[in-house]
C-alpha cells in the first residue's frame, strides 16, 4: 500500500532456470497507488515462438500438426514446396524506419549477409558486409558495433561522428529522397 513513486520500476521479472527453461520469476514491490501496469519481456526461445505461431497459424487454417519441433540442417534430398517474395527492400526500410520495427531491422541485417556473403545469413556477416558497404562508399564509421541489428544489443554502438558521416552520406545518395520518406513524421505516424 501507499503513493506510487516510481512506477513499475521495483518489479524484477526473470527466468532462473535460463531461456530454455519453463519458470518465470515475478517478484519486488509495487505501490498500489501506481494503479496498473503492464510489463513485456520475451519468454520463450526464437525457435520455440516460430514454431507455436506457426503451428497456431495451421490448426487455424483447418490442419492438423502431429509432429513437433526439430532443429537441424536441411536434408540434401528436401523438396521445395513454396516461395515467398517479399516487399521491396524501399517498403521494408520504410516499416523498419517508420515503426521502429527491431524484428525487421534484425532479419534485413540477416538478408544482407545471406544477399552478399552467402548462405548461412548470420548477424557476423551481416556486420561485415555493412562495413564493406561504408569502406566501399569511404565513410568513416569510427566505433561502429553490430552485433544484431535491432538496436536492442547492450554491445551495440555507433559513435555521434560516425552516425553523422552515415547521415551525410545517405543524404548525398541518390536514394536521398526515398530515405527521408522513410522517417516517422512526428506526431503523424511511426513512433517519433
Amino acid at each position: 500500500p501507499g503513493a506510487c513513486k516510481r512506477g513499475a520500476g521495483g518489479i524484477v521479472v526473470a527466468m532462473p532456470e535460463g531461456p530454455a527453461g519453463n519458470v518465470l520469476s515475478v517478484a519486488g514491490r509495487y505501490a498500489s497507488g501506481c494503479g496498473p501496469t503492464s510489463i513485456t519481456r520475451a519468454v520463450m526461445r526464437a525457435p520455440d515462438f516460430a514454431f507455436g505461431t506457426f503451428k497456431t497459424f495451421w490448426q487455424q487454417s483447418g490442419g492438423t500438426l502431429n509432429g513437433g519441433l526439430r532443429m537441424g540442417p536441411v536434408p540434401a534430398d528436401a523438396k521445395l514446396l513454396y516461395t515467398h517474395e517479399s516487399l521491396t527492400l524501399s517498403e521494408v526500410i520504410r516499416l523498419v524506419n517508420k515503426f521502429s520495427s527491431n524484428v525487421m531491422a534484425r532479419h534485413l541485417l540477416l538478408t544482407l549477409a545471406v544477399e552478399k556473403a552467402g548462405r548461412p545469413g548470420t548477424t557476423a556477416a551481416g556486420g561485415r558486409v555493412i562495413g564493406e558497404f561504408f569502406a566501399g562508399r569511404g565513410v568513416d564509421v569510427p566505433g561502429l558495433v553490430l552485433e544484431n541489428g535491432s538496436g536492442l544489443s547492450r554491445v551495440e554502438r555507433i559513435s555521434a561522428e560516425g552516425l553523422a558521416n552515415v547521415l551525410l552520406d545517405a543524404w548525398r545518395s541518390p536514394y536521398a529522397a526515398e530515405f527521408q520518406a522513410s522517417l516517422p513524421l512526428s506526431a503523424v505516424d511511426g513512433t517519433l
